[in-house]
């Protein structure tokens, strides 16, 4: 107890329980408070199967998404070095965030190490990321469209892949689409006719990013 002489005529009492350092329902809420964040902190953190199945995971739907991807690349006005920029860059910030954690979970080392974890990021976090960008420019375009017809400047075709059932030629139109050379893949119905073609409609949105999304396309005799 400590006693506080406030003037001649006036003193007060303050018990030990008045500070909450000596408070011992203070101490007990500090302590349950502090062991609950404790048990939080180590349950947040996975274990090594449960890195194994994250990484995995995540790689398999950056793989799986690029086929996405590509689908909506064809259909969008955007430099390729955009796409391949955003893919390293974010792989990148994953190795530099999560790389020692990459080390624990696997028993590789040395170069190895390097390779293994640059591919998981690159391929898993990179490509995952790209995709997203793509979809978030195409999906959330501006309603607001606008129909223009371009002269095809030359053609090609894409193989039909060998030993896959079902799988045929498909054409490709080029077209130069405000000073960009931009090929444009139709489905394999329309490769016997391609010479034939002479130009493409299609309505164009604004992306998202501000990246052109085309739609609807047309061929024209």
């Amino acid at each position: 107890m400590l006693i506080l002489v406030l003037n001649q005529k006036e003193s007060a009492c303050l018990l030990s329980s008045d500070f909450r350092s000596e408070n011992p329902l203070t101490q007990t809420r500090t302590f349950h408070t502090r062991n609950r964040w404790q048990t939080f902190h180590g349950n947040a953190k996975m274990t090594k199967k449960q890195r194994k199945i994250f990484y995995a995971t995540i790689f398999i739907l950056g793989i799986f998404s690029m086929v996405w991807q590509v689908v909506i690349y064809r259909n969008t006005i955007i430099e390729l070095s955009i796409l391949i920029g955003i893919i390293l860059v974010v792989g990148f910030i994953a190795f530099l965030l999560d790389f020692k954690n990459y080390g624990k979970t696997y028993k590789y080392s040395g170069i190895g190490l390097y390779f293994y974890s640059s591919m998981h990021y690159v391929c898993g976090f990179g490509f995952l990321a790209c995709t997203i960008f793509m979809l978030t420019n195409y999906y959330l375009a501006d309603e607001k469209t606008t129909t223009e017809n371009y002269e095809i400047i030359d053609r090609t075709f894409l193989p039909k892949r060998p030993g896959k059932a079902g799988s045929e030629n498909k054409p490709v139109f080029v077209i130069n689409y405000k000073g960009k050379r931009k090929e444009l893949v139709f489905y394999p119905k329309f490769y016997e006719k391609m010479e034939l073609y002479k130009s493409v409609e299609f309505e164009i949105r604004d992306g998202f990013f501000g990246f052109d999304v085309l739609k609807n396309k047309k061929l024209i005799e």
